[in-house]
């Protein structure tokens, strides 16, 4: 069976579950995005999970569209650093396809915002799970310059950002040339 037979057997498969809204995992995907982008510590961060569908395109891929998962649904967001989580209450804004919160983080450095009871093993699409890395900044507006003791410190965490964007690149391209898996 090829590739896109099959994927087109998922999505009939899934459309019950998108039509009835039930678990969010099953056919739908999300989208993280945070305000300010760049965070700064200590300070309030809104956090937006947009849930989207995948649904046919052609016979080689799927676009992503707007789709609402029931109001009930928990979805459980967490921040996520080397030696901290903190987790996230997100609600259903007024638009049925995004759910808002709001978090401040008491620590600089990486962090990773992820749903964790999103199973991105049943993703029919890469593009189906965001995680979203986010480098926290101290926020000390005195300074014009770095000092130069925090050069390496900024240095090692742009090349572990990088690090991370390349690694979900890599991931990306190879999920997208891989057989997904059948229904469950």
């Amino acid at each position: 069976m090829t590739t896109g037979r099959m994927l087109v057997l998922l999505t009939i498969a899934a459309g019950p579950v998108l039509l009835g809204s039930t678990p969010a995992g099953a056919a739908v995907c999300v989208r993280l995005s945070t305000s300010p982008v760049h965070p700064v510590l200590g300070r309030p961060i809104g956090v937006q999970l947009r849930t989207l569908a995948p649904l046919p395109k052609d016979q080689r891929g799927y676009r992503l569209e707007p789709r609402a998962v029931a109001s009930t649904y928990p979805f459980h967001v967490a921040a996520e650093s080397a030696d901290q989580i903190v987790l996230i209450h997100v609600e259903r804004s007024s638009d049925p396809q995004v759910w808002t919160g709001q978090f401040v983080l008491s620590e600089v450095g990486l962090w990773h915002l992820r749903v964790e009871n999103f199973d991105r093993a049943r993703s029919i699409d890469p593009r189906c799970y965001s995680e979203l890395p986010l480098v926290v900044a101290s926020g000390a507006t005195e300074q014009t310059a770095p000092r130069p003791s925090s050069r390496g410190v900024t240095l090692l965490l742009a090349i572990a950002v990088l690090a991370v964007l390349a690694g979900t690149t890599l991931l990306v391209l190879i999920r997208t040339r891989t057989t997904p898996p059948g229904p469950s």
